[in-house]
């Protein structure tokens, strides 16, 4: 085998890892929406209001998480692009097989504030945050008048 051929299998190993890693993201956002929808049926139960306003925790939680995870998957591609072009320029700049993606944590677009910041994230959570805020509201309402 050439050194192209062993490019491409680590090319093959480095989207296996981007494909997981896009999974995690949707199992986080997955389990983040049933798990909030439970805590918040529960919340209807408590007998002190204001012990529902806890519901407002898992929401940030699971955007860091999944922010987490986006970050990651963002390094790999920039590690993935790196080793693409490093085929077709037939240069040998980056060691076969490294996953190592610590030099792109200076990228703009991997650094972990813009990403919980973008708008796919921003609007998922965002709009379960808000959805959140409006039923602890509905909740306390109903208990005060009660």
């Amino acid at each position: 085998m050439d050194l192209n051929e062993f490019k491409k299998y680590h090319l093959i190993e480095l989207q296996k890892v981007i494909n997981q890693l896009s999974h995690h993201s949707f199992l986080i956002k997955l389990v983040s929406i049933f798990l909030i929808f439970a805590v918040l049926v529960l919340t209807d139960k408590v007998t002190n209001p204001f012990f529902s306003l806890i519901a407002l925790l898992p929401p940030l939680i699971f955007w860091y998480l999944d922010a987490v995870c986006v970050k990651k998957e963002r390094l790999y591609r920039e590690l993935y692009d790196e080793v693409r072009i490093d085929i077709q320029a037939q240069k040998n700049i980056v060691p076969i097989f490294s996953m190592d993606t610590s030099k792109f944590e200076s990228h703009d677009n991997c650094k972990l504030s813009h990403v919980i910041l973008t708008d796919a994230l921003a609007i998922f959570y965002g709009l379960i945050f808000l959805a959140v805020v409006i039923v602890i509201g509905v909740v306390l309402i109903i208990s005060t008048l009660a």
